[in-house]
């Protein structure tokens, strides 16, 4: 793993100071009409009522000096008010090339959410362009359903040849995360006979009725009805924020303990559940994660108790942790039951699909399908971005690169006086802000989103767009591609260094 690279204090200097310069020289960020904008970007302005707490809440159709792009007008006017991203975004792209965006006024942006984390090999590769513009030009159809294609076996095969070979059965879903989420569900139910599911707090599968039904934040899911029942928390065992109050691989064996006693228990009052999910990298939680031992607790209990263990990789998987599946962290050893895909599985296009172990395939024909689960050219990608993921080892890449943007948020964090910790694998890493004055139950400082959403915009300022997680929104996530390189790795730290410092004073968080 290569070490991070020793910068002089003057070279540093000369590269932190003057970013309003840097970003001018290299076309970074928005117009100054739309910087000007940015500071009126708070919960609840211009009419929407803002129930996430990572949602600015900007409306360009009541904000005269954003109404000018006629794009973020458009969408105002003509698109729902659950639209997202370019509440917090407001620019319209034009074009995208590696780890970078251009807008319509010709302004870069560093992209650190990279269509959260679905662009492996960052925007439009030239991998994946050959591969589409090959399948194109090949007369093969585009959709296809479930019915046997060339493309479909190719896929099948590369996909094959990065799982374990235990897995050997391959469910294509409608092309989305929490599809294949709910079909994983579904295939445990029909197996085991049982109705429960253990999810974790902190968890996130999507938005459909049975993920939504499973994933911890309250905010998308407490004004609904008629969600799957019988879901179940468990504790996330990760080291900061032990929700029973010891640090380290104490804390983690707590939990572990804690989560072991419910399946022991014959009056735990939770009856044997179908399937546990969970994320070994949690990434809208906050960005905990699974250490190699708690991955082998929870293999080994739900294991001797014949439970099946769902893996949700939609995320993290394809080389992203720095290990080609986050459940494989540095050489865990443990095979899930199912493993879930979507995101990077298609090669930039839409794709999700699971793979499990053939002992699970009880149910029958039909018991799972839709329109849209023969995407040939996300077939013709995915194989292509695979083999290319494979054959370069990038997950070795992408624990090097995020090795060294780990070292500059360290640096960072020794720096601030406002984060309280920087945590992940590979290059799907988290800063968490908190409060120093206000701390919570368990005496740490309480979650900071309004930090993180300064942060966020003042980022976005200077030339770089970053998505918010974890309790409150107070988490800030790096979700670059794998083919970053350290050039921009530097930059972005820089323009996170900058945007932390200048929220700290506007804040009053010195």
């Amino acid at each position: 793993m290569m070490s991070r690279s020793i910068v002089s204090r003057a070279a540093a200097a000369a590269v932190r100071a003057p970013v309003g310069a840097r970003a001018a020289s290299m076309n970074l960020g928005p117009t100054d009409a739309q910087a000007a904008a940015l500071d009126a970007l708070k919960p609840g302005k211009f009419g929407h009522v803002a129930t996430n707490p990572r949602d600015s809440g900007a409306d360009p159709a009541k904000c005269p000096s954003l109404a000018a792009n006629e794009y973020l007008l458009y969408s105002a006017r003509h698109e729902s008010n659950a639209r997202t991203y370019v509440r917090r975004f407001p620019f319209a792209i034009k074009s995208a090339k590696g780890c970078k965006l251009t807008d319509t006024d010709g302004k870069e942006y560093y992209d650190c959410k990279n269509v959260a984390g679905t662009l492996a090999l960052g925007h439009n590769h030239d991998i994946v362009i050959d591969a589409a513009k090959k399948f194109l030009d090949s007369g093969a159809p585009i959709q296809s359903l479930d019915m046997a294609t060339p493309e479909k076996k190719a896929y099948m095969e590369t996909l094959f040849s990065v799982l374990p070979q235990e897995l050997s059965k391959l469910h294509f879903c409608s092309p989305a995360g929490t599809d294949v989420l709910d079909a994983a569900v579904k295939l445990c139910k029909y197996a085991t006979g049982r109705r429960t599911v253990m999810a974790f707090h902190g968890g996130y599968h999507g938005h459909g009725a049975g993920p939504l039904a499973m994933m911890g934040n309250l905010g998308a899911k407490e004004a609904l009805t008629g969600l799957m029942s019988d879901v179940h928390f468990l504790p996330y065992p990760y080291a900061y924020r032990n929700p029973f109050g010891v640090d380290g691989e104490e804390g983690e064996k707590t939990v572990m303990k804690y989560i072991e006693t419910i399946f022991a228990d014959a009056e735990s009052g939770i009856p044997k559940p179908a399937c546990v999910v969970v994320e070994a990298i949690q990434g809208e939680g906050g960005v905990g994660a699974l250490s190699p031992t708690a991955l082998r607790e929870l293999r080994r209990i739900t294991a001797e108790h014949d439970v099946p263990l769902v893996v949700d990789e939609v995320q993290a998987g394809f080389c992203r942790s720095g290990d080609f599946w986050a459940f494989q962290n540095n050489g865990s050893g443990i095979v899930p039951d199912v493993v879930c895909m979507s995101k990077a599985a298609g090669g930039s296009m839409p794709l999700a699909v699971m793979a499990y172990k053939p002992e699970l395939d009880a149910w029958s024909a039909g018991a799972h399908t839709g329109t849209f689960r023969g995407n040939q050219i996300a077939f013709a990608c995915g194989k292509a971005q695979t083999d290319y993921l494979r054959d370069n080892k990038m997950h070795e890449r992408a624990a090097e690169k995020g090795a060294r943007l780990m070292g500059h948020l360290r640096d960072i964090m020794a720096e601030s006086s406002t984060i309280v910790d920087v945590r992940g694998r590979g290059l799907m890493l988290g800063v968490e802000f908190g409060l120093a004055d206000e701390v919570d139950h368990l005496g740490l400082p309480k979650p900071d989103g309004e930090m993180a959403g300064e942060v966020q915009k003042l980022a976005l300022r200077n030339g770089m767009i970053q998505e918010r997680g974890g309790r409150g929104g107070s988490v800030m996530r790096f979700l670059c591609p794998l083919i970053v390189e350290d050039e921009d790795i530097d930059a972005m730290a820089d323009i996170f260094r900058t945007a932390v410092k200048q929220a700290e004073v506007g804040l009053g968080r010195v």
